[in-house]
Protein backbone atom coordinates (compact mmCIF):
# COMPACT_ATOMS: atom_id res chain seq x y z
CA UNK A 1 0.00 0.00 0.00
CA UNK A 2 2.85 2.39 0.96
CA UNK A 3 4.71 1.66 -2.21
CA UNK A 4 2.25 1.90 -4.51
CA UNK A 5 0.92 5.17 -3.14
CA UNK A 6 5.08 6.92 -2.81
CA UNK A 7 4.84 5.69 -6.66
CA UNK A 8 1.49 7.89 -7.21
CA UNK A 9 2.57 10.94 -5.18
CA UNK A 10 5.63 10.78 -7.26
CA UNK A 11 3.07 11.01 -10.35
CA UNK A 12 0.98 13.34 -9.27
CA UNK A 13 3.60 16.21 -7.92
CA UNK A 14 5.30 15.68 -11.37
CA UNK A 15 2.07 16.64 -12.38
CA UNK A 16 1.60 19.10 -9.93
CA UNK A 17 4.78 20.88 -11.05
CA UNK A 18 3.71 21.11 -14.28
CA UNK A 19 0.17 22.48 -13.45
CA UNK A 20 1.38 24.76 -10.91
CA UNK A 21 1.84 27.93 -13.07
CA UNK A 22 -1.40 27.63 -15.14
CA UNK A 23 -3.55 27.32 -11.90
CA UNK A 24 -5.51 30.50 -12.27
CA UNK A 25 -6.39 29.78 -15.87
CA UNK A 26 -9.52 28.90 -17.01
CA UNK A 27 -12.07 26.92 -15.40
CA UNK A 28 -11.04 23.75 -16.65
CA UNK A 29 -7.57 24.34 -16.08
CA UNK A 30 -8.26 25.49 -12.22
CA UNK A 31 -10.74 21.36 -11.90
CA UNK A 32 -7.27 20.08 -13.32
CA UNK A 33 -5.03 21.75 -10.62
CA UNK A 34 -7.67 21.34 -7.69
CA UNK A 35 -7.73 17.56 -8.61
CA UNK A 36 -4.19 16.60 -8.99
CA UNK A 37 -3.20 18.85 -5.76
CA UNK A 38 -6.25 16.57 -3.67
CA UNK A 39 -4.88 13.32 -5.24
CA UNK A 40 -1.40 14.28 -3.72
CA UNK A 41 -2.87 14.92 -0.52
CA UNK A 42 -5.20 11.95 -0.67
CA UNK A 43 -1.56 10.10 -1.47
CA UNK A 44 0.05 11.12 1.59
CA UNK A 45 -3.05 10.57 3.73
CA UNK A 46 -3.13 6.87 2.46
CA UNK A 47 0.16 6.20 3.20
CA UNK A 48 -0.10 7.30 6.66
CA UNK A 49 -3.61 5.52 7.11
CA UNK A 50 -1.78 2.23 6.08
CA UNK A 51 0.82 2.59 8.70
CA UNK A 52 -2.41 3.57 10.81
CA UNK A 53 -3.97 0.32 9.99
CA UNK A 54 -0.30 -1.84 10.54
CA UNK A 55 -0.13 -0.67 13.76
CA UNK A 56 -3.78 -0.44 15.22
CA UNK A 57 -4.93 -4.03 13.37
CA UNK A 58 -8.69 -2.17 13.19
CA UNK A 59 -10.16 -0.35 9.56
CA UNK A 60 -10.55 2.87 11.42
CA UNK A 61 -7.48 4.56 9.93
CA UNK A 62 -9.02 3.86 6.40
CA UNK A 63 -12.55 4.41 7.53
CA UNK A 64 -11.33 7.96 8.76
CA UNK A 65 -9.93 8.53 5.90
CA UNK A 66 -12.89 8.06 3.41
CA UNK A 67 -15.00 10.57 5.32
CA UNK A 68 -11.81 13.19 5.09
CA UNK A 69 -11.78 11.90 1.50
CA UNK A 70 -15.29 12.44 1.08
CA UNK A 71 -15.45 16.39 2.75
CA UNK A 72 -12.41 17.00 0.29
CA UNK A 73 -14.52 16.17 -3.03
CA UNK A 74 -17.33 17.90 -1.30
CA UNK A 75 -15.43 21.39 -0.30
CA UNK A 76 -13.48 22.12 -3.27
CA UNK A 77 -14.42 24.35 -5.83
CA UNK A 78 -12.82 27.58 -7.60
CA UNK A 79 -11.75 30.69 -5.75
Amino acid sequence: MSTIGLLALTANLSISGLLYRHRQGDSQTMSVWLCTRNDCIVNIAVMIAGAGVWASQTPWPDIALAAIVAALGLTSRYG
